[in-house]
């Protein structure tokens, strides 16, 4: 096997590092930046830099993404009694005069054969793609559930608005035309007619969310119930006029599908 010479280790070093998807940046002992990957440069390039060699501190600047608070930046010296990396897990990158950028970076020291700090290892990976996605997630969360809270109070005031105009145009077929209680019957009627083009406005709101079923599941139905009730309903509309019904052959009704 042929030994690996320093140039190949070098060689290879370098393209390790250049292909490390999130940012990879070097310090030295004063932290100065002496070594950074395209991702690195593509996100720290948000500030132009003074000279070849920055100082960390002037081409770094991270803000507390609630408080805007400016972070503090981690230099090799923060490390020489406690050696343990610190992470921002959530911060923004700020630039003078680009977009701000949501990042997580990561400070590690590198130390020399002694153990002594010889630089420092910048770690960030631009979570851009991240938080929009969590946003994008979150707007659609948004959505639903007040595409939910419109079909709910759309439902609920269907319901009751349909009783109110059955018992309205029921109680005015039994008064006598152009008296001041028909006049006031045929009112709740027309009401409730006006109320229900809101109700439609609310059902399709709800629609557009993605609150409510493109088609409502089929289910079975007990058709004699069916009938008992529509006959409860009509005897008692008319039962001033006396009128009576009989239901024959109650019991050999099927159920049936309905939707």
């Amino acid at each position: 096997m042929k030994p690996f010479s320093t140039m190949d280790l070098q060689a290879d070093f370098l393209s390790l590092f250049n292909s490390v998807p999130c940012g990879l940046a070097l310090t030295d002992r004063h932290g100065k930046l002496v070594m950074a990957n395209p991702s690195a440069v593509a996100i720290l390039g948000t500030v132009k830099a003074r000279s070849a060699h920055p100082a960390l501190r002037e081409v770094l600047r991270l803000l507390d993404p609630v408080s805007r608070a400016p972070l503090k930046i981690f230099l090799p010296r923060s490390f020489l009694h406690d050696r343990k990396p610190r992470r921002y897990p959530h911060a923004v990158m700020a630039g003078q005069n680009s977009p701000e950028i949501p990042v997580d970076a990561v400070f590690a020291p590198l130390l020399d054969d002694a153990g002594k700090v010889a630089g420092l290892l910048l770690v960030l990976q631009d979570l851009s793609s991240i938080v929009a996605k969590q946003r994008m997630a979150f707007n659609q969360q948004m959505i639903e559930a007040v595409g939910n809270m419109a079909g709910n109070m759309a439902r609920d005031f269907g319901h009751w608005l349909n009783l109110i105009s059955g018992h309205a145009a029921s109680i005015a077929e039994n008064l006598i035309p152009q008296t001041r209680a028909h006049e006031e019957a045929t009112e709740v009627v027309d009401a409730t007619k006006k109320a229900g083009e809101y109700v439609k406005r609310l059902l399709n709101m709800a629609s557009a969310c993605g609150a409510l079923p493109q088609q409502l599941p089929e289910a079975r139905a007990n058709l004699a119930e069916v009938v008992v009730d529509a006959v409860n309903l009509v005897q008692t509309t008319h039962a001033r006029s006396g009128t009576s019904f009989q239901i024959k052959n109650l019991p050999l009704m099927r159920s049936v599908q309905g939707d």
